[in-house]
C-alpha cells in the first residue's frame, strides 16, 4: 500500500465531526484539547484530538482506493488535458472513499496532502485494493477459458505480480471464513422447505409428489445451476415456506408440489446470511479482512440471482461452481471437518434464506441429513393469492 506525503492541519476535532466509527475511535483515544476547533464546542475536560491523529488512517484510506496522478498509468494515446480534467481532486476523492463529517475538516484534510489529484484504482472490492479482485479475475479467466480441471498446477505465465493463484486465492478465502467463524451449526429437526412446479398435464398424486420433491439422482441433473455442474446433484431448499414458493413460483396461474424436510442429524453450512460489517476503509489492519467480506458480500449477491437458462450458464456458472465445490471437497473447519453446505440469501424474497446441501462426503444420498416428513398440494390462479402467501413472515 502506497503512503502519501501530507501535513496536518494545526487544529483540533471532536468526534462529532466525523462520520467514520474507526476515526471517532481514534479521536477518543487521543483527545488533548478542551475545545473542538470545527464545530466550536468545548468542555472542562479534553474533547478534542489534533487532527493529526486520524491523518495517518485517512490516508491509509486513500492509498488503498486512489494514486497520486504522478504514479499513475495513463494509455499511451490519449488526451492529456482530457485525462488530467477528468481526475478527482483531493476533497472529491475523499468525499468518495467516503471520509463524512464537516465540510470545512474536509477541505483541511484535502489541502494536507501534497498531491491535489488522484486516479482511482480499477476492480477493487467495495474500493479495496487490486489483490482479491484481480485474482478473483484471474480465477474467472482461468476456469472459464484456460483450465477448468486441473487449475491447481496453473502457472504465473498469465498473471500479475498482485494476483494469487485459483488455488491460493481459494485457500485465502477458507481461512478468513474460518477466522470470521462464518460457519454455523444447522441444527436437527430444522424444518426447510422445497418446491417443486408441476404442469397442468402432468398426472400426480401425493405419492409420486413424495417422490419427486428430493434432490434429482445425479444422472437426470442435465443442465447447470449457479452452484453444480451438470452431472452433479446439490439439494436447494428455503427456510420459509414463503421463500421456497417464491423461488420457484413466477406467476399464476400455477400449481405445485411442497415438500417439509426436516434435518436429520446436526450438520454445518456456511452463512453467507449474516457477514459482518465491511470494516471502516480508514482501518489499514483490516483491509484484507474487510476485501474478503466485500467478496463473500458480492459472492452471496451472485449465487443468488435467478438462473439463466440461455446456453451461458455452461461457462458463466463456472466460477462459482469452483467456489461451491471448494467449499464442498476441499474446506475444511479448524477442526479438521468438511461443511454441509451454504445459508445465502433470497434475491426473490427479500429477508428468506435459501440453503444448499452439498452432495454427501460418501455417497449420493442425502437422505442421512434431510428427509421429506410432508408434503402437499398447492394451487394458485390468481395474483392476489399468490402475493398474499409469498409476503408472508
Amino acid at each position: 500500500m502506497q503512503e502519501y506525503s501530507w501535513k496536518a492541519p494545526d487544529k483540533f476535532v471532536c468526534p462529532d465531526c466525523v462520520g467514520d466509527d474507526f476515526l471517532k475511535e481514534k479521536i477518543v483515544q487521543n483527545l488533548t484539547a478542551k475545545t473542538c476547533g470545527y464545530c466550536g464546542k468545548s468542555g472542562e475536560e479534553d474533547i478534542a484530538a489534533p487532527v493529526s491523529a486520524i491523518m495517518e488512517s485517512i490516508a491509509q484510506g486513500l492509498s488503498c482506493r486512489f494514486v497520486d496522478w504522478h504514479d499513475a498509468d495513463f494509455p499511451d494515446e490519449c488526451d492529456w488535458d482530457e485525462e488530467f480534467a477528468k481526475l478527482p481532486t483531493t476533497e472529491e476523492a475523499l468525499r468518495k472513499i467516503p471520509l463524512e463529517g464537516r465540510g470545512d475538516l474536509l477541505r483541511d484534510v484535502a489541502v494536507a496532502f501534497r498531491c491535489n489529484r488522484w486516479k482511482e484504482k480499477t476492480g477493487g472490492f467495495h474500493d479495496y485494493d487490486m489483490s482479491m479482485r484481480g485474482s478473483w479475475d484471474y480465477l474467472v479467466w482461468t476456469v472459464k477459458h484456460h483450465e477448468r480441471f486441473f487449475f491447481s498446477s496453473t502457472t504465473t505465465m498469465f498473471r500479475f505480480a498482485f494476483q494469487k493463484t485459483p488455488a491460493e486465492l481459494l485457500g485465502e478465502i477458507g481461512q478468513i471464513v474460518s477466522e470470521l467463524e462464518l460457519v454455523k451449526p444447522l441444527l436437527a429437526e430444522t424444518e426447510l422447505f422445497r418446491v417443486r412446479v408441476l404442469s397442468k398435464k402432468e398426472d400426480w398424486c401425493l405419492a409420486d409428489i413424495e417422490k419427486n420433491l428430493g434432490a434429482p439422482p445425479n444422472d437426470k441433473v442435465l443442465s447447470s445451476q449457479r452452484m453444480n455442474p451438470a452431472g452433479i446433484s446439490y439439494f436447494y431448499l428455503a427456510k420459509e415456506r414463503a421463500t421456497a414458493m417464491a423461488e420457484a413460483l413466477s406467476k399464476p396461474p400455477c400449481q405445485a408440489a411442497l415438500g417439509c424436510f426436516k434435518i436429520r442429524r446436526d450438520i454445518r453450512v456456511l452463512d453467507l446470511m449474516n457477514l459482518p460489517k465491511i470494516p471502516s476503509p480508514f482501518d489499514g489492519e483490516r483491509h484484507h479482512e474487510g476485501e474478503t467480506i466485500a467478496f463473500l458480500t458480492e459472492f452471496a449477491d451472485e449465487i443468488s440471482k435467478p438462473v439463466q437458462k440461455d446456453g451461458s450458464e455452461h461457462i458463466e456458472y463456472v466460477p462459482s461452481q469452483v467456489v461451491c465445490e471448494y467449499f464442498a471437497k476441499v474446506f475444511r473447519t479448524e477442526d479438521g471437518k468438511p461443511i454441509d453446505g451454504l445459508a445465502y440469501p433470497s434475491a426473490i424474497r427479500p429477508g428468506g434464506t435459501n440453503i444448499v446441501l452439498f452432495p454427501p462426503q460418501r455417497g449420493t444420498d442425502f437422505s442421512d441429513m434431510a428427509g421429506l416428513v410432508k408434503a402437499e398440494e398447492i394451487e394458485f390462479p390468481n395474483w392476489f393469492d399468490f402475493q398474499a402467501v409469498i409476503r408472508a413472515v
